[in-house]
């Protein structure tokens, strides 16, 4: 089964994703902002890592996520 780990405003992933269908899987979540250790801690063992547009992604956080295989930035932007 699919793990996410969701860096940003709780909820979200459920309000944007509302009529998708998604293969099985489990949803941790994490506001903007939280530490190293809350972020590896709620989903250390994810294997995709959606963050919000204006959340920095530390080397750190990546390296320390073996199975991680999907990096995706939520957010849409406009001039």
């Amino acid at each position: 089964m699919l793990k996410i780990l969701h860096i940003g405003k709780p909820g979200n992933v459920a309000r944007f994703a509302a009529g998708l269908t998604l293969p099985p899987h489990t949803l941790a979540e994490c506001r903007s902002g939280s530490t190293l250790e809350e972020y590896l801690a709620a989903g250390g063992d994810a294997d995709v890592l959606l963050a919000d547009a204006m959340t920095p992604i530390a080397a750190e956080l990546i390296d320390a996520m073996p199975n991680l295989k999907l990096i995706h930035s939520e957010g849409v932007g406009y001039n």
